[in-house]
């Protein structure tokens, strides 16, 4: 496992400090894990290439309206890659991780906890990738309590097992899926590549299958947003899961 950080995050600084004091304190057998902080934006990280690994976890900032954390898969469902990767290309999902994390993040009422859809890179490593981040402004990212809550939400998951657990991706909502987060927490669903309503107008039939695809472990079903997709739009994805006889649920 390597978990990466970047030196012009000020999120990420704090966080990195934070989960190497919190390694520091494990027993030796969790220093199979790698730490890594780059020089430019984690978006961009494959230049400069990061080290081959099976699983990486990226510490990150988040920009948004309000204070929360976010966490989520790599990946561009669209033709459009702002934020590094490939145009029509999603990184390799990891759902197990995601819901150990988001239920450590969850533990205490700090701030709210959410999945946000895939959207940005880097798109291409060969292991699992996930972002987990603190936002969303200059405040937050600049909290230490914060940033180490959110450290330690992580080295806590990395250490621990968890059971029960059922994977799924997601199509439909809005970019924050609270809903598909609620889902997770509940029914113990570790969540992979989320596809969110607004990616549907520039999405083709090869990005769904990525999203089922893209995963390790694999989904078990498909999360559908049902009003959170136009009629043209839940009719093309039921196409697609009729034609690749892959099973969904109605939230």
């Amino acid at each position: 496992m390597l978990i990466a950080g970047s030196t012009i995050d000020p999120a990420s600084r704090l966080m990195m400090q934070a989960v190497r004091s919190q390694l520091f304190t494990r027993p030796a057998s969790t220093f199979g894990i790698e730490l890594v902080e780059i020089a430019t934006e984690l978006t961009s990280s494959s230049v400069p290439p990061l080290p081959e690994a099976e699983t990486y976890i990226f510490l990150s900032r988040h920009k948004g309206m309000k204070p929360c954390f976010t966490l989520h898969a790599t990946g561009n469902p669209t033709s459009r890659n702002d934020l590094g990767g490939k145009p029509r290309e999603l990184g390799i999902a990891a759902p197990s991780l995601a819901l150990q994390i988001l239920r450590e993040l969850s533990k205490e009422p700090i701030m709210p906890v959410v999945h946000e859809a895939t959207h940005h890179g880097p798109t291409s490593l060969a292991g699992r990738a996930l972002f987990v981040e603190v936002g969303s402004g200059e405040e937050q990212w600049s909290s230490k309590p914060l940033c180490e809550y959110a450290a330690r939400s992580v080295v806590n998951a990395i250490t621990s097992s968890y059971s029960g657990v059922s994977y799924a991706c997601a199509f439909g909502g809005p970019h924050y899926a609270s809903k598909f987060t609620e889902y997770a927490m509940l029914h113990s669903t570790g969540l992979g590549h989320i596809i969110s309503k607004h990616a549907f107008k520039d999405i083709n039939a090869e990005v769904i299958l990525q999203a089922i695809e893209r995963s390790l472990p694999k989904p078990d079903k498909a999360l559908v947003d049902w009003k959170g997709l136009t009629s043209d739009q839940r009719n093309f994805l039921l196409r697609e899961f009729s034609r690749l006889g892959f099973p969904y649920e109605r939230i």
